[in-house]
């Protein structure tokens, strides 16, 4: 038993190495970002409001999405101190946690969930 103990110390600590970046992953969320409108919406103007308050990561590894057509903005995974910091800097208008929405039954509103690709809504035939 004694000669397993080294192996048994050594997969705990790094089973607790684990858990903390798990604890980490787990706390970050996705939130929109609108930025004013007289700012470029691209993917170089996310990064550089990212990089002012990510932390433990590289700014790319929070963007998720950059907004081009309707809003300017973009949507990035972030602790809720990384998202309260981002509100406070020159050029943001809200950061908004992500919500999803789903209807209740498809079929009721003349739609139905297609068999092709999970999540792909289209008009039911007649």
């Amino acid at each position: 038993m004694a000669k397993y103990l080294p192996i048994l110390a050594i997969t705990f600590t790094f089973l607790g190495i684990l858990q903390c970046y798990a604890s980490d992953d787990d706390s970050r969320k996705v939130y929109i970002v609108l930025l004013d409108p007289s700012l470029e919406s691209t993917k170089d103007v996310a990064l550089e409001f990212l990089a002012k308050v990510v932390e433990g990561r590289t700014p790319a590894e929070s963007l998720v999405y950059v907004y081009k057509n309707v809003v300017t903005g973009f949507a990035a995974r972030l602790t809720v101190k990384e998202a309260e910091k981002l509100a406070r800097l020159q050029g943001v208008l809200s950061v908004i946690p992500e919500q999803n929405y789903q209807i209740g039954n498809p079929t009721a509103y003349g739609l139905e969930l297609s068999e092709k690709s999970a999540g792909e809504i289209s008009p039911i035939s007649s």
